[in-house]
């Protein structure tokens, strides 16, 4: 495999983590009809921010060679902002659509 399918396996792996830990805080919640589709939460996304931060301290997650603390919470911003709608938009066009 070539470093760039590497990197970019890397990169999808922690906005896997991102999303992960916006969910476990409540900022966004998974659909609970389609996997993989989100809408926005309870919670506080400043709060996925202090838990990625313990969670790199304590190495349970590993940033990509210099990728800094900075990058992953605009990696987890960037998340929240793409997965935080009002609605799950798959259940919007399935009650549209009837």
């Amino acid at each position: 495999m070539g470093r760039a399918k590497e990197e970019m396996l890397a990169r999808d792996g922690l906005r896997e983590h991102a999303i992960r830990l916006l969910v476990e805080v409540d900022a966004i919640q998974e659909c609970e009809i389609h996997d993989e589709c989100y809408t926005e939460g309870t919670g506080d996304v400043e709060e996925a921010y202090k838990l990625a931060n313990a969670r790199i301290s304590s190495g349970e997650i590993e940033l990509l060679p210099g990728m800094t603390r900075r990058n992953f919470t605009d990696m987890i911003l960037e998340a929240y902002n793409e997965n935080s709608s009002d609605e799950c938009p798959y259940c919007a066009k399935n009650r549209d659509s009837d």
